[in-house]
């Protein structure tokens, strides 16, 4: 895949305004969070270009350090977009996609940039569960920490709590210090995490 780029050096054409490439793909310089996955069916198109994708970026695989999201059929029925935290390593795995399966259209992903990579937001999460559950050094957060998530469209991470503590605005900024990214809270009405 050939990106067309501005007359700028291309490191600094990917974080600055790209407008696309000669495949169609859409390239996104702001650091807006990935769209979110709807409910409605797949197309096939995009369903084959995820099921090729998955094992490069999912734990464990090549480009998991970058990896924010993908959503399939965004921004029409047929496309993927992939979420990165370093857009830099689009035409990579673009290339590796089409490895994997030939007949994979790569020219139907779309390129967004996350906030944070998924590999980052878990472990976050992990660090923010152990000191909430005391398997690292106990940490009161004033509110219990009954489940926590990355957030779908990698823009930081859920946390779900007591109604108190959902609406308590001094506990969703002690996690956000802690974290040190955006935390959404809401509530959570299962048991602690034990």
């Amino acid at each position: 895949m050939r990106l067309r780029l501005p007359a700028c050096a291309a490191a600094l054409a990917l974080l600055t305004a790209c407008s696309g490439s000669d495949s169609g793909a859409n390239h996104r310089s702001d650091p807006a969070p990935c769209p979110v996955q709807t409910g409605s069916p797949s197309s096939d198109e995009a369903e084959r270009l995820a099921a090729a994708l998955e094992p490069l970026v999912e734990r464990g695989g090549t480009y998991e350090k970058v990896y924010g999201a993908m959503v399939v059929d965004h921004p029409e029925r047929g496309r993927l977009a992939l979420c990165l935290s370093d857009p830099a390593g689009f035409p990579e795995i673009s290339a590796a996609v089409k490895k994997r399966d030939p007949k994979a259209d790569t020219s139907r992903l779309d390129l967004y940039v996350s906030r944070y990579s998924r590999t980052d937001l878990e472990a976050r999460v992990d660090k923010l569960v152990d000191t909430a559950m005391g398997k690292r050094k106990k940490v009161d957060y004033g509110f219990p920490v009954r489940e926590s998530s990355a957030l779908e469209d990698a823009s930081g991470i859920s946390v779900g709590t007591t109604r108190e503590g959902a609406a308590s605005r001094e506990f969703r900024e002690r996690l956000e210090k802690a974290t040190g990214v955006p935390v959404s809270v809401e509530y959570a009405p299962q048991a602690q995490l034990d």
